[in-house]
């Protein structure tokens, strides 16, 4: 009887959760339709990291192979951007 309640309770929260964050997105979505960052997204491998990649996940095909990429390789900022903040 407890658990059943725990678990209601438990539901009954994240779908609260997750109407308050959908709620909020949508309110903060129009602000900030002219205030974007000039970012965009680069290619996590280069070439040869990718055959690397590769020949790796065909030498090992029972183990998983993760590449260790660093956050600045996600994401560069476009050239020419005056955004201060951004930075």
């Amino acid at each position: 009887m407890k658990i059943a309640i725990v678990w209601g309770l438990g539901i009954i929260l994240t779908v609260a959760f997750v109407a308050i964050v959908f709620a909020a997105r949508g309110r903060h979505s129009d602000q900030r339709t002219d205030d974007r960052w000039p970012l965009y997204a680069k290619k996590l491998l280069n070439e040869r990291e990718q055959v690397l990649y590769w020949r790796l996940m065909s030498a090992f095909p029972d183990c998983i192979i993760l590449a260790q990429v660093s956050l600045a390789q996600l994401l560069a900022f476009e050239k020419g951007s005056q955004n201060r903040q951004a930075r």
